[in-house]
């Protein structure tokens, strides 16, 4: 058996579209204003920060997962809003690192809001 060229970009195709459906799925399942966001008008923004994702070397489904939920807290500029989130994403160290260090950042973030509102 032979799998042409043809076959083979398709096949990669519909597993890039399970992979949006599901992250947009599990965006919508965890956050209430992902779930507010009509299906149609997610995906696309879903899609664009897999893409940024992969621009920065983060190329596993689940380090672009933490990239796109990033985004999603930060906002679709993070990446460029924040030096230090871009420091770390243009530096030459692997996507795993770079994908803990959005995890840790975050979630710092999120703590220190947190206790600055308390």
């Amino acid at each position: 058996m032979q799998i042409r060229k043809k076959q083979l970009m398709f096949l990669s195709e519909q597993q890039e579209i399970s992979y949006e459906q599901r992250l947009t799925s599990f965006l919508q399942s965890q956050f209430a204003d992902a779930l507010a966001q009509p299906v149609d008008q997610l995906r696309p923004e879903v899609s664009a920060q897999i893409k940024k994702a992969r621009s920065y070397q983060i190329l596993t489904e689940q380090d672009i997962a933490v990239y796109v939920i990033t985004a999603f807290l930060l906002g679709e500029n993070f990446d460029s809003q924040f030096p230090a989130a871009g420091d770390v994403l243009t530096a030459q160290i692997p996507g795993e690192m770079k994908s803990k260090f959005l995890e840790d950042w975050a979630a710092e973030i999120f703590v220190e809001l947190e206790g600055a509102i308390n």
